[in-house]
């Protein structure tokens, strides 16, 4: 699910999906900083002499977009670039980087939502003076580009436009020379339903795979869920305790395990085998303290263990319907003592993943 997000929201969502989360979660970060519609469209100019600029930094724009919303644009030293586009749209959370490494080579058209707004965004060909955007009800926006000063050489060209979800949605944009004249025409992907809650469960999707006795007597649940994010459905796991005083342990993103060392990819068929697991731990501190591990394995085959020690324990397996899952298997486990690794075997004994699982577990908030 995660992963499918980060394709299609860009780094927004993934700011919003990876609250403090270890690489071990589905990650394909989109960490890009957008060009702007500046504000001379408006008849207002571009100045930037009057640019409040941070320690370090440039302002290079400001402007407003199709949306309603206004922007500063600056060029500035970020923690993972040495100089970066990064774009902050005002009375939002909304901060969009763009590392100048990556101002290259022209790209193609690039669509993130966050908060109901749909952003497109790319690097434009270095002939571009302004970009015509159309929407899917034919309304049309014309917009210049932003100019990127270039250490070295000629200087680079971005494009931003923002538009209110969830339609109309952009459909095709056109780069235009310095007379207005087509330069090429791109389509671009649809995102859809794009609201201010991208993230939607679905109506009678829970199903209770699993119930069990924790240490302290309460009895839990593992149960599945499937949301709607962005048009797509996706499959998810809760962990809650379950009778009076019920409480969700856990309902979050599964992460996947990490593969063993030198377990590679040869072809498609093999995918299930190095990434064939998706998994969560809920912990637990009062009135004990125990840990409850729980995920789904892809394989129904494959046998999933915990190292704690120097000794192994396997985890419990519950099939889960088809109509649910197809061709999935509920794996989980109770644990009194955080353990060192996760392991998951294939029925000849080869193992497809070994991690490390302990630093998870300590910093797992309880409940």
């Amino acid at each position: 699910m995660v992963q499918r997000l980060r394709e299609v929201g860009g780094a927004h969502l993934t700011r919003m999906l990876k609250i403090g989360r270890k690489a071990g979660y589905r990650r394909g970060i989109v960490a890009i900083a957008m060009s702007v519609a500046l504000l001379t469209q408006n008849g207002c100019g571009n100045d930037l002499s009057r640019a409040a600029t941070q320690k370090g930094s440039r302002v290079i724009a400001r402007g407003q977009t199709f949306a309603g919303g206004s922007f500063v644009a600056t060029l500035q030293r970020t923690s993972g670039c040495p100089l970066s586009v990064v774009i902050k749209e005002s009375g939002t959370l909304v901060k969009n980087e763009m590392c100048y490494a990556h101002f290259e080579s022209p790209e193609r058209p690039r669509v993130s939502c966050l908060l109901g707004i749909l952003a497109i965004y790319w690097r434009v060909l270095d002939a571009a003076h302004a970009v015509r955007l159309t929407l899917t009800d034919g309304q049309t926006v014309s917009s210049p580009v932003m100019v990127v000063p270039r250490q070295r050489g000629a200087s680079a060209k971005l494009y931003y436009q923002a538009v209110r979800g969830p339609s109309p949605m952009p459909a095709s944009v056109t780069e235009l020379d310095a007379r207005g004249r087509p330069l090429k025409t791109m389509a671009v992907s649809h995102v859809i339903e794009c609201t201010k809650q991208p993230v939607k469960r679905l109506r009678n999707s829970t199903h209770v795979l699993a119930r069990d006795r924790a240490p302290d007597g309460r009895v839990f649940g593992i149960s599945s869920e499937l949301s709607r994010i962005l048009g797509k459905s996706y499959f998810g796991l809760q962990l809650a305790f379950e009778g009076s005083g019920a409480t969700v342990i856990r309902s979050a993103a599964l992460r996947l395990a990490s593969p063993a060392a030198g377990v590679s990819v040869s072809s498609p068929a093999e995918l299930e085998h190095i990434l064939p697991l998706e998994w969560e731990v809920g912990r637990v501190c009062t009135p004990y303290r125990y840990g409850i591990i729980y995920g789904v394995l892809r394989s129904t085959h494959d046998e999933v263990f915990v190292r704690s020690g120097g000794g192994f324990s396997s985890l419990r397996r519950v099939s889960i319907p088809a109509s649910v899952r197809p061709h999935s298997v509920l794996v989980y486990g109770v644990l009194r003592r955080i353990p060192n690794e996760l392991i998951v075997r294939t029925p000849v004994g080869t193992t497809v993943v070994r991690e490390k699982v302990s630093s998870i577990f300590a910093e797992t908030p309880c409940v």
